[in-house]
């Protein structure tokens, strides 16, 4: 129960830090596409570990289409 608290919580600490839009750290893209890769990497992996791989693939298809659209957006910008 702690984990299913924790986890989700650290997620999102990681990303207000160092994500998202208003994020208290700017950093350069390269940490910021760490953050969101280890992020998305670890539910994607959650959702294999419940038993769900199917769920697990298309999530990590989408969160990686998704992180090489916005990170060529924000090279270009």
């Amino acid at each position: 129960m702690l984990l299913g608290i924790g986890l989700p919580l650290l997620a999102i600490l990681l990303w207000g830090l160092f994500r998202s839009p208003k994020a208290v750290f700017h950093v350069d893209p390269f940490v910021k596409a760490l953050v969101e890769i280890a992020v998305f990497s670890t539910a994607a992996i959650a959702w294999w570990i419940m038993g769900q791989p199917v769920v697990a693939v298309l999530f990590a298809i989408v969160a990686a289409v998704s992180g090489v659209i916005n990170g060529r957006r924000e090279f270009r910008d």
